[in-house]
């Protein structure tokens, strides 16, 4: 598993860059993943998957991680376009902006995993809470992108404040998120919104504390602006773009 985000980024490099022999990928290789379309911005899983991309990444896979890693800083450094565009990619889909309506892997499961400790599924009133949440999900509540915007916005108001308890749990409960959110420019290989709850929260927990006063004026403007921008953005998608697949199956082809 350690080798599993730069397996990604350098079959991400390797379908931006066709032409790259800095990847660690072959020739054939790297076309079999660009015909194949092996790294999604959605996420990784293609590629560990024998069915589709796996086979193609066995002999990378075999390689040491430290190898991995040291070709994955040659080949971003060879090819910093085709680097960024991958990551820029794959964090619009975990960040859910520019993405299509019922982007995957945002509403709770409905049914436990197969397990051996007598875990069941959940049961009716369970059920119920879901099938609300997989409803909010698919608002503006849901997007990651709009909380971020929230937080650098409420964070610039809490500067503004003299320091205290309230201002001082905040600002750190803020830079918490957004450090979160920034690493998964780097550090991500999938779009679930369950690496995103923790920003979320901490956000909406800093913002309650910080309610007592409004923001700047200034501060107020430039927040509901982005945010505004954001959303326009994120609707847009949603009405032009075509549904995605719904089943994992359907994700990974």
């Amino acid at each position: 598993m350690e080798a599993t985000q730069a397996l990604y980024d350098l079959a991400g490099i390797a379908a931006r860059a066709p032409d790259s022999d800095t990847t660690g990928l072959t020739g054939p290789e790297a076309a079999t993943v660009r015909a194949r379309r092996c790294a999604t911005p959605f996420f990784w899983d293609p590629l560990g998957d024998d069915a589709h991309c796996g086979t193609t990444m066995a002999r990378l896979r075999a390689l040491p991680t430290a190898t991995l890693y040291v070709t994955l800083a040659s080949a971003a450094l060879h090819h910093p376009i085709a680097y960024a565009g991958h990551r820029m990619a794959h964090l619009n889909s975990t960040e859910r902006w520019l993405v299509p309506f019922r982007w995957p892997n945002a509403a709770p499961p409905a049914t436990s995993e197969p397990n051996t400790l007598g875990l069941a599924n959940p049961n009716a009133a369970a059920r119920a809470w879901e099938s609300l949440t997989a409803a909010i999900v698919e608002t503006l509540l849901g997007w990651p992108i709009a909380w971020i915007v929230v937080a650098i916005t409420a964070l610039a108001a809490g500067l503004s404040r003299p320091r205290g308890p309230a201002r001082d749990i905040a600002s750190a409960l803020l830079v918490s998120a957004l450090a979160l959110e920034a690493s998964f420019a780097v550090l991500s290989i999938a779009s679930d919104l369950r690496y995103h709850l923790w920003p979320m929260i901490a956000t909406a927990v800093a913002s309650v504390l910080l309610s007592d006063r409004p923001a700047p004026r200034r501060v107020a403007r430039a927040g509901i602006a982005a945010l505004l921008l954001v959303v326009a953005g994120g609707v847009a998608a949603r009405a032009l773009l075509p549904l995605p697949p719904q089943t994992y199956a359907g994700m990974l082809g």
